[in-house]
């Protein structure tokens, strides 16, 4: 993994990359059209070393629906880690996904200094048949939660 965002990262800088490590190995190559600014990079997962990752490879940190005593857990770790690396944690962003209708789980969220949300759909809304109204209802509560915050 790793190895990989250091060739995307290297690419999507714009001229030509030449790259022989232990997973990828290639002559000078280079994309075209080059992207016009930079391509934010931000990376997952909860073990120490993904947490790592993130902060020496990616410019954020994506998480999954955690209870906030996780990922309270996580930030702390991640707040200790860009700090031991020299990064500010406001260039680092943090977003996690955020399914249902729990405006106090957003509070939570803001309080705990995450940058965005992912408004994702719950686990189960595409893993068993429902009617195609429940599921746009179920999207429709969560954007209404979502707006109902961001008024406050």
């Amino acid at each position: 993994m790793d190895e990989s965002l250091d060739v995307v990262r290297a690419l999507l800088a714009g001229g030509e990359v030449e790259h022989h490590g232990e997973f990828y190995d290639f002559e000078p190559l280079e994309i075209q059209p080059r992207p016009d600014r930079p391509v934010p990079m931000l990376t997952g997962g909860f073990t120490d070393r993904a947490l790592r990752r993130a902060v020496e490879k990616a410019d954020g940190w994506v998480g999954a629906p955690l209870d906030p005593s996780q990922l309270t857990d996580n930030i702390s770790k991640l707040t200790a880690m860009l700090s031991d690396a020299g990064r500010a944690r406001e260039s680092f962003e943090i977003r996690v996904p955020f399914r249902g209708d729990d405006i106090d789980y957003l509070r939570r969220l803001e309080e705990l200094g995450v940058d965005s949300i992912l408004c994702t759909p719950p686990a189960d809304h595409f893993a068993k048949p429902q009617p195609r109204q429940k599921k746009i209802d179920e999207m429709f509560r969560m954007n209404e939660v979502v707006c109902k915050f961001l008024e406050h």
